[in-house]
């Protein structure tokens, strides 16, 4: 009988333990994977521009010019590609707006964690960027001059991590 009555505690006691490792299973960021391709899905400013000069203002660079590129590969190995196109002017315009996308490039690098496993580091010829972790499929980047040095517009660049 003494047997029995073990039984529903030995059982308990298994349950137990088996749910507090899941609780820990995300928690250290250099356990992720972030290797992959990131795919810059939104361009987001404080102040709604009318960057194409459609006449609707947005926060969404993106949305504005649906062509903008800015996508990172991160290799397993630390190394990685940095794609993207920066904005232009139509020939002979000189207002800064309406804006049109140019032709990409491709800028090699390397990548890391920092010490506290809260930032991916991107370190190119230049220097470093830092794109906090949002989460396993979220990274951002801030900038104060997301669009370029002359229009000098703050805001964050949000990429998704590629599933495939």
């Amino acid at each position: 009988m003494k047997k029995i009555n073990e039984l529903p505690l030995l059982l308990l006691a298994l349950l137990l333990l088996s749910c507090s490792n899941d609780d820990n299973s995300n928690s250290n960021s250099k356990e992720m994977d972030f290797s992959g391709n990131w795919i810059g899905t939104k361009f987001l400013v404080n102040e709604a521009y009318d960057f194409n000069n459609d006449g609707i203002p947005n926060v969404d660079y993106k949305i504005e010019l649906p062509c903008l590129i800015q996508n990172i590969t991160l290799n397993p190995d630390g190394t990685g590609l940095f794609k993207a196109n920066i904005h232009g002017q139509a020939e002979g315009q000189t207002t800064p707006f309406p804006l049109t996308c140019v032709e990409y490039e491709e800028n090699p690098m390397t990548w890391s964690l920092n010490e506290e496993e809260t930032k991916i580091l991107l370190k190119f010829s230049g220097g470093v960027e830092e794109f906090p972790i949002v989460n396993e499929t979220i990274i951002e980047r801030f900038s104060e001059s997301l669009l370029d040095d002359t229009i000098g517009i703050p805001g964050k660049v949000v990429y998704e991590k590629e599933i495939k």
